[in-house]
């Protein structure tokens, strides 16, 4: 399976990225199917949560990463295009999911 090349992926747009520089998500789901990839948006999606864990909101952490593996649960492959978002939800995995969603993940 490590040979096989995914032909779908979800793109994570971050919050910040969302609110600030809408474009960058819009350049990074182009630049995707450019390259052959079908693009999923999960409209569900909202911030990764990393805010509030970083301000000591453990419990509304929790909601919002548990909220994130059940909206990118059947995602075999999800596309974040900022390293700490990417990093935050990797933890959110190994803490309280085990979801393929997000197996997989890849940072731009």
């Amino acid at each position: 399976e490590l040979g096989r090349m995914a032909t779908r992926v979800a793109l994570l747009v971050t919050c910040l990225m969302d609110q600030l520089f809408p474009r960058i998500g819009l350049a990074a789901a182009e630049v995707l199917e450019r390259i052959g990839y079908t693009v999923d948006f999960p409209e569900a999606q909202t911030c990764c949560g990393q805010p509030a864990f970083n301000s000591g909101f453990r419990g509304e952490a929790r909601q919002v990463a548990r909220h994130f593996l059940r909206v990118f649960r059947d995602a075999e492959y999800v596309v974040c295009p900022s390293g700490s978002c990417t990093c935050t939800v990797e933890e959110w995995r190994l803490r309280w999911g085990s979801h393929r969603s997000t197996r997989s993940l890849t940072t731009w």
